[in-house]
């Protein structure tokens, strides 16, 4: 009903389905709306799903065809909306406006100036006290870069992103470089110091805060890297608490009553977080 009467019949919808990965093999051995993978194959494919984003069709479709759970119409109705979409994508003949792109246009000067935007524009600045930002290099002095999440990169990027980054520089070979909180910052300070002060963002230890806040009152200019990582919420793991721990709370009002001028706080989460605790600090 959804994907064919609704999708494309009412609403003209032209492409192809694509299930979640793993999905269809849920259907199966998750959900049980079948014991029965053959037939599991059958359903899925028979409610209008057009690619299975995981092994279980390829593992199981041949049994199913050669038991006759499904024909080879059901596969082929399948591929035509497939194939349609890759001849309108010019995958095959003529030439589309694809074909040219090749692998000198993955890390070139382009896709790195498109890399940074994208975080600059999904970022939300909720205030901005004492005209803290943006950084001037001219005038933040020394920077220290503080937070469980002040080296946060490659943990989270690889998750849904790639495995084998660009290099540091457009065009140049070289091992992946994953990007932190402390390299963005290089960009605008000559001088910048890091600490972790907390071991990970679940962390309640607060041994390393001291140092940190010490850190904090000798610097310039102060940025703290905080809020949420994988470990906290992830694909099937919920989020059990929308609050900061409070380690968290102490380093960001102790390096605020601590430092010289207002602080800048970095919250990096996908998930939902309680900032009361120190949105109306005037040294946040």
């Amino acid at each position: 009903w959804l994907l064919t009467e609704v999708a494309r019949e009412e609403w003209g919808f032209d492409g192809y389905v694509t299930s979640d990965c793993d999905a269809d093999n849920d259907v199966v051995f998750s959900h049980h709306f079948t014991d029965d993978p053959n037939q599991g194959v059958a359903d899925v494919l028979k409610a209008g799903t057009d690619v299975d984003c995981g092994g279980f069709v390829g593992k199981y479709v041949a049994s199913a065809l050669g038991n006759g759970t499904i024909t080879e119409a059901d596969i082929d109705e399948r591929l035509a909306k497939l194939f349609r979409v890759r001849m309108r994508l010019a995958h095959f003949d003529p030439t589309g406006p694809l074909s040219p792109i090749g692998a000198d246009d993955i890390c070139n000067q382009y896709s790195f100036d498109l890399s940074q935007d994208g975080p600059a524009q999904s970022s939300a600045l909720l205030k901005n006290t004492a005209k803290a930002l943006p950084l001037e290099a001219s005038s933040v002095g020394t920077v220290a870069v503080i937070g469980p999440n002040a080296n946060l990169s490659e943990s989270d990027s690889g998750y849904y992103g790639p495995h084998n980054t660009c290099a540091e520089k457009p065009g140049e070979k070289g091992p992946p470089k994953y990007w932190t909180l402390v390299d963005a910052v290089q960009k605008y300070a000559s001088k910048v110091v890091s600490d972790v002060a907390i071991p990970n963002v679940l962390s309640n230890s607060t041994d390393g805060i001291a140092a940190a806040v010490a850190m904090a009152k000798s610097a310039d200019t102060v940025v703290l890297g905080v809020g949420t990582d994988l470990s906290w919420s992830a694909e099937g793991h919920d989020a059990k608490t929308i609050t900061f721990t409070d380690a968290q709370l102490q380093l960001i009002s102790q390096c605020a009553e601590a430092a010289k001028k207002p602080i800048i706080v970095v919250i990096f989460t996908a998930t939902p977080l309680d900032i009361t605790p120190f949105k109306d600090n005037a040294k946040v």
